[in-house]
């Protein structure tokens, strides 16, 4: 892959575009405002992923477009905005005959599958879970080659606390010397992927977009992959978080379903978080697709975990 387009520069697109330019790739960056940290080695357009003319133009001689853009936390914007984002997208791969990348979510199977392999079969529990079936399957109805890699809830150096819920409820308290929260049982295994590794699993999927789509029927084809991932418990993260703060490890105050629920009374965000109710409170492993098992080892939890805590207990990005 010699030339890519990263849509929006969130904590997945900054990733990716990062990785890529380490990597030679030329890389195009499209965002909604010019306040954008882009790098000065990519070259950054002002546009609106729902304007066609923009993602044309922009997206020109690109062989890979990672679709990184999103909404609010809230299963109604995601109904009202995200398939007519993608379909513009998708448009304009299959125009130019580039290979689109999503990142995405468990949220499409949360009702089934506490050990998800990437042939599973649909199963939402919740508004926000049909949102992505809905567009997972307009992906492989389209014309345009696709690939969807699925990660868990996001850690790592490059998780915000404002969308990693690990970050913000356990290992920034525990850093802080707070009593981390959870929302969850915590013993139970729960899936968990380091942004690095969505992003190199991303990247890998673009790089061999072909081989992976080979198995796929239809014009274009679209294929669901999973992202390497660890399932340690929720108590076994704030132990190691409060061991590398060099703080005495104390119980965690788990925060019951029904405390949640009712917050969702005047938070959406609580309340599209206590929809979720499956992913939080059973099993929930991910196993990673077989072609990544050689080419992309994983980052171990535990050093997601102590990069996570030591960005704030030093302060210095890790």
């Amino acid at each position: 892959m010699r030339t890519a387009m990263v849509i929006g520069y969130g904590q997945i697109g900054a990733r990716i575009v990062a990785d890529l330019l380490s990597q030679g790739v030329e890389t195009t960056v499209v965002t909604r405002s010019a306040g954008a940290s882009v790098p000065e080695a990519a070259r950054h357009v002002i546009g609106d992923a729902g304007r066609r003319g923009d993602i044309a133009g922009a997206a020109a001689g690109a062989e890979a477009i990672f679709a990184c853009f999103h909404t609010g936390y809230d299963s109604r914007l995601w109904a009202d905005v995200l398939p007519g984002l993608e379909q513009v997208v998708l448009d304009v791969a299959a125009e130019q005959g580039s290979v689109v990348i999503f990142p995405e979510s468990t949220y499409a199977f949360a009702a089934q599958a506490e050990e998800l392999r990437d042939d599973a079969e649909f199963a939402p529990a919740e508004d926000k879970g049909r949102v992505r079936q809905q567009l997972m399957e307009a992906r492989s109805a389209h014309p345009a080659p696709a690939l969807s890699v699925l990660a868990g809830d996001l850690v790592g150096p490059d998780a915000a606390p404002a969308t990693s819920v690990v970050r913000m409820m356990i290992t920034d308290r525990v850093a802080a010397g707070r009593r981390p929260i959870i929302p969850a049982d915590p013993d139970v295994p729960h899936a968990l992927t380091d942004i690095a590794d969505l992003s190199a699993a991303m990247i890998y999927g673009a790089e061999y977009a072909e081989e992976l789509l080979e198995v796929v029927a239809g014009a274009g084809g679209h294929r669901l992959l999973i992202a390497p991932s660890q399932a340690p418990t929720l108590r076994e993260v704030g132990e190691r978080a409060s061991g590398v703060a060099g703080r005495p490890v104390v119980a965690p105050w788990v925060l019951p379903h029904a405390v949640l629920r009712a917050a969702g009374l005047v938070s959406r965000t609580a309340l599209e978080l206590a929809r979720l109710r499956p992913i939080w409170w059973r099993r929930s492993v991910l196993v990673p697709s077989g072609e990544f098992a050689g080419a992309l080892p994983g980052t171990p939890w535990r050093c997601s975990v102590d990069q996570m805590v030591r960005q704030n207990v030093e302060g210095v990005p890790v």
